[in-house]
């Protein structure tokens, strides 16, 4: 818990946290994750969108984890249309697919995968992360940095994202 906290405290130090759960997430104890959460300001996006700070044209929206039974894509998208540009987080790009049927965001975000983790050539058990434009809209599939059962990564390298939205200007 002390390294989330740490962790948490640095990202919160650069500006605001939001944070969606993933598969894992809530092995280390959901309810001390939250207090954590909430400690340095962070906003938890349990199948909801809001407006980002400082930054009046945009919403970001997340959804649980299908591991939690508890996405609820339509809460997830309530109001949307307040905001003019939606950013789309989800830990699964199986839900990003769910979304993309009822709804087009600017930007889509997930991760999950990571890259199927061990790749033999083009061969894994899950696609690479690849970064997509879709009639105007960004997709970008992580591989991540993590692992799952296994320790060890081979042909699917670890990713770290900066993602910098520049702002046209309007008339």
């Amino acid at each position: 818990m002390s390294r989330i906290s740490k962790n948490i405290q640095n990202l919160a130090s650069l500006g605001p946290v939001f944070f969606i759960w993933g598969n894992n997430d809530r092995e280390a104890g959901e309810e001390e994750i939250r207090k954590i959460l909430a400690e340095h300001g962070a906003i938890v996006l349990d199948n909801e969108n809001c407006p980002i700070p400082g930054h009046p044209m945009w919403g970001i929206c997340g959804t649980d984890d299908p591991s939690s039974g508890k996405v609820d894509i339509a809460a997830a998208l309530r109001n949307i249309d307040r905001h003019a540009k939606v950013l789309v987080v989800s830990h699964q790009p199986a839900v990003l697919r769910k979304i993309e049927q009822l709804y087009r965001p600017t930007l889509m975000l997930a991760g999950h995968t990571h890259g199927g983790q061990i790749r033999i050539g083009r061969f894994g058990l899950f696609e690479k992360g690849a970064f997509q434009m879709i009639a105007g809209c960004g997709k970008l599939i992580s591989n991540g940095y993590g692992t799952s059962t296994i320790p060890f990564r081979l042909g699917a390298k670890p990713e770290c994202h900066v993602i910098t939205i520049n702002y046209e200007k309007q008339c």
